[in-house]
């Protein structure tokens, strides 16, 4: 009877791709940015979108008057998120909630998605 080897480059490249598709589920909390998008409403104030939401991924000031937020999440399928072949696996599509304000409120809230190619 053959006995299975510790040194066995099948059995390493097994272990080696088990561990990298277990690191790819731990990933990070997901957003909801629709559901954002449709909880904002025209005439809140600032406070209430950054206690809502937390801080935004970027910052744009449009005018004296009028800034924009943005917050984004980079949407992937689980086989892009393995480490070091993930990126070559495809790109994730970019979900993106704009809520621009005038004078310290909402003016409009927009949610879209950019598919990367």
């Amino acid at each position: 009877m053959k006995r299975l080897s510790l040194y066995n480059p099948y059995l390493i490249l097994l272990i080696a791709a088990i561990s990298c598709f277990m690191a790819s589920c731990g990933a990070n909390q997901r957003q909801f940015l629709a559901i954002d998008a449709a909880s904002i409403k025209a005439g809140e104030s600032m406070d209430a979108v950054l206690t809502g939401l937390g801080p935004p991924d970027a910052r744009k000031r449009l005018s004296p008057t009028h800034e924009a937020w943005y917050y984004y999440y980079v949407n992937k399928r689980f086989y892009q998120k393995t480490p070091l072949i993930g990126g070559f696996l495809g790109k994730g599509e970019i979900e993106t909630l704009e809520i621009k304000f005038l004078r310290d409120k909402v003016e409009a809230a927009t949610f879209y998605v950019v598919g990367q190619k």
